[in-house]
């Protein structure tokens, strides 16, 4: 194993502290390294309703393909990968990947891997210019909706302005399909910043008055409760808890932490 792959995979094993899983006790993380040697940490994403967890290799994904970077060339996991990671890795916006070591997949390629650079900022690049509505316009642009040729983008704005994106990014299994909400969160998450979100921002570009799905709704309902939801093609407002009236919180259940 080269001296790259035993630095990215350490640097998967760091990711996992970050995880958001109440209710597990699965260390799971990954990391995406970049031709240029950035990369992107994805943690496990936990939810009150379990078949909704998002998990850290979709994490990395949606924070990549948000970021406008379709250049990975490898993914080291924290954990041992198993046969629905192995499938989702088939097809990506980036390409094939092909199982390296136990732990490792690369781009079918002879090139050596990039030395581990800086890590990938979460923040939204896509433009600061004009108004959320612009601003969810031109990231919208980043979707990957080969299936759907639906995009939809979504800006959580933090307690300092500053915003995190996410994007659509969709798999032809559509079981490994996220929301761009999810997405975000998933970011989110990966980067310990989920406490400083106050508002989501949203924008269907083909259905002007579309809002979340159900699974959104309900992780947003989990992840952010009481936070203001501002969908920008139908000029609405509401709350995350207006989104989903009566959700499910988990509050009962088993906690990982309590075992």
């Amino acid at each position: 194993m080269s001296d790259a792959s035993r630095t990215l995979l350490a640097a998967a094993e760091a990711a996992v502290e970050v995880r958001c899983a109440p209710y597990g006790a699965r260390r799971e993380a990954v990391v995406l390294l970049f031709s240029d040697g950035a990369w992107a940490p994805g943690v496990r994403l936990e939810s009150a309703s379990f078949g909704l967890t998002l998990p850290p290799l979709n994490s990395a994904v949606g924070l990549a393909v948000a970021a406008g970077r379709r250049d990975a060339v490898a993914v080291a996991f924290a954990h041992t990968p198993g046969p629905t990671e192995a499938a989702y890795l088939e097809a990506t916006p980036f390409g094939r990947f092909v199982r390296a070591e136990p732990r490792l997949y690369r781009l079918a390629s002879d090139a050596a891997l990039p030395p581990l650079g800086g890590r990938l900022s979460p923040y939204c690049d896509a433009g600061d210019a004009g108004d959320f509505s612009e601003r969810l316009q031109r990231l919208s642009a980043r979707a990957y909706t080969p299936e759907s040729d639906f995009p939809v983008a979504a800006l959580l704005e933090l307690s300092d302005g500053r915003c995190i994106p996410g994007v659509n990014v969709e798999h032809p299994e559509w079981q490994h399909i996220v929301c761009a909400e999810r997405n975000a969160l998933g970011a989110a998450c990966s980067y310990g910043l989920t406490p400083e979100v106050r508002r989501v921002h949203l924008l269907c570009v083909r259905d002007p008055g579309g809002s979340p799905c159900g699974a959104c709704r309900q992780l947003l309902a989990e992840q952010l409760p009481g936070i203001p939801v501002v969908l920008h093609g139908g000029g609405h407002t509401c709350t995350t808890d207006e989104l989903l009236p009566l959700s499910f919180s988990g509050t009962k259940l088993n906690k990982a932490h309590l075992r």
